[in-house]
């Protein structure tokens, strides 16, 4: 049963809470429905300007809603001086009817702050140095491993998918399984983590699955703290599925 569902709503009220967070008696479905706008046009803005979204936390108050937007760029942002963002709070207090506040957390700063296993894994794969992808890599999976998060890692490896081209996506998914065993040896809070690519990669004329396991997944255990991630690629060849499972303590 848990390979067969999504390993976040099996462990809902047992070992995870609901990202958001709010009660509502007699308009549930109505409220449920201004999340799901709310959270969709959010990544819709920032995917397009290339920002990876890892996580969306909203939280309700009786006049008032709180918007924690997690996302990931290198770029330096803030959001003092983001223009749009005023263009963005018009259209969500219409959304949701009353006032909204929006907090972006870009996790790229939160992981600046542990670097020495960075430092360590660009040394041990300095024969893979030459590849275009391999700095933002490494940064982007280091993020990963510090905050945790799957949905990141999934966005960012469907992204690849699209821009590699297909007949490096074999290089690709050999560079980041060595480089996340790299980072599983040197983070002692991930138990587990497993990546699962599934499509025509690489140009191939029959679709295929490939899959990267480093520690434990127990999926069907309940007790297991893990966060599940799934996006689509679509290439030239059609669409192209990545899913990651983290397991942490």
């Amino acid at each position: 049963m848990g390979q067969k569902v999504n390993s976040i709503g099996f462990r809902l009220s047992h070992r995870r809470k609901w990202d958001n967070k709010w009660f509502s008696d007699k308009e549930y479905s109505h409220v449920l429905y201004q999340d799901y706008l709310s959270s969709k046009y959010l990544t819709q803005i920032f995917e397009k300007r290339g920002f990876f979204i890892s996580r969306c936390i909203i939280k309700r108050s009786l006049d008032k809603t709180f918007i924690y937007f997690h996302v990931y760029t290198p770029k330096d942002y803030n959001q003092t001086k983001d223009e749009t963002l005023k263009e963005m709070n018009i259209t969500l207090d219409k959304i949701n009817k009353k006032e909204v506040s929006i907090y972006i957390v870009n996790t790229y700063k939160v992981a600046k702050r542990f670097q020495e296993p960075l430092f360590i894994a660009e040394g041990r794969l300095a024969s893979f140095r030459k590849r275009p992808y391999f700095s933002d890599t490494l940064q982007l999976i280091h993020t990963v491993t510090v905050v945790k998060s799957a949905p990141l890692l999934a966005s960012y490896l469907a992204k690849q998918l699209e821009v590699v081209y297909p007949y490096r996506h074999n290089q690709l998914m050999d560079f980041v399984k060595k480089a996340l065993s790299q980072f599983f040896r040197l983070r002692s809070g991930i138990l587990g983590i497993r990546v699962q690519w599934k499509g025509r990669l690489s140009g191939a004329d029959r679709s295929k699955k490939q899959c990267f396991q480093e520690g434990a997944i127990p999926l069907h255990t309940m007790d297991a703290k893990i966060d599940y991630g799934y996006s689509q690629a679509f290439t030239i060849y059609g669409t192209c599925g990545v899913k990651v499972w983290i397991c942490t303590k």
